[in-house]
């Protein structure tokens, strides 16, 4: 859900704006197989009138709720920030859940949607419908961050140009660690100085897998080799819930591979002072390495390298 509004002053681009008593619009996905954008008139007042209905171009899932593979469930599409506007008010892009799909739409200065451009998120549809989901945007770049429930690649990105048409991306990056290969996310956020992005996770493993209690409630604590009984849930009790990507700079918002922040939250305590001699080891040699070259030391060529472990 996104929603637009008008207020008398504006502290920052990415803080959610209250209306002030102007009211304004509000934009929610109905993730209908034929997914579209309702447009709400909001009134002073806090009521709401609909005035549109605007064709994303992409499927939802419908009634069918892929984390857990259930023919019909209530919140069938779980999609925090599935609907977002750009900061300047000129875009709207949508997730299209059921064919891992982005729409993108203009804001005429009534608030009506106009569609501009739908495209592949990259991740081919596995099964009954896609698990596209959140969105968070970089206006700096132009970048669109697409989040994904079920990995491997999770995370997928797309460039908005001037006229927000959208552009498919081959980076792609996972919320997955070595224990852990099958996580779920749930949401995607840019920091407001866009130089990280956070992703948040529901479960360390998916519940389409793990199975539902007769109420159609997840079953969270699953045994796996005949050893102890262990929860799912992100955060339950490893505090690894939360990823972090820090972004490279000059803008060209391409996340780092291999060095996620998170890394650090799933290592025992005793590992953090074992980094820290690390790094503090390969600072020593390579100072060390640079006083020997200004000494005049030097490596010896590979031949003579070569030669003194055949003479050994």
């Amino acid at each position: 859900m996104a929603r637009e509004m008008r207020p008398m002053a504006m502290s920052g681009p990415n803080e959610t704006r209250m209306s002030n008593g102007h009211g304004g619009h509000l934009y929610t996905q109905t993730n209908e197989i034929k997914n579209c954008i309702i447009h709400y008139q909001w009134s002073a007042n806090g009521s709401l009138t609909e005035v549109e209905r605007c064709l994303t171009g992409g499927a939802g899932s419908g009634e069918f709720k892929p984390i857990s593979g259930q023919e019909s469930a209530p919140n069938a599409f779980e999609g925090a920030g599935s609907v977002i506007l750009t900061p300047d008010r000129r875009f709207l892009f949508a997730t299209n859940g059921g064919d891992n799909s982005v729409s993108s739409l203009r804001v005429g200065e009534d608030g009506r949607l106009t569609l501009l451009d739908v495209r592949p998120t990259g991740n081919p549809v596995e099964g009954r419908s896609g698990t596209a989901k959140s969105l968070a945007y970089a206006p700096a770049s132009g970048t669109l961050f697409v989040l994904h429930s079920f990995g491997p690649d999770h995370l997928r990105l797309m460039s908005v140009d001037a006229e927000g048409k959208l552009a498919g991306r081959p980076e792609r990056y996972t919320v997955n660690t070595h224990d852990k290969p099958n996580r779920v996310s749930t949401m995607v956020v840019v920091s407001p100085n866009e130089k990280l992005v956070f992703v948040g996770t529901t479960f360390d493993e998916p519940i389409v897998s793990t199975g539902l209690y007769p109420d159609g409630s997840p079953i969270l604590w699953v045994q796996r080799g005949g050893g102890a009984f262990h929860s799912i849930a992100s955060n339950a009790p490893d505090p690894d819930g939360l990823a972090v990507f820090p972004l490279r700079p000059r803008h060209s918002q391409v996340l780092r591979r291999g060095r996620r922040l998170s890394v650090l939250h799933r290592l025992p305590a005793r590992s953090a002072g074992y980094l820290r001699h690390r790094i503090c080891r390969r600072r020593r040699m390579r100072d060390g390495h640079h006083r020997g070259r200004r000494q005049g030391q030097h490596r010896p060529a590979r031949q003579d390298r070569h030669e003194r472990r055949r003479a050994d």
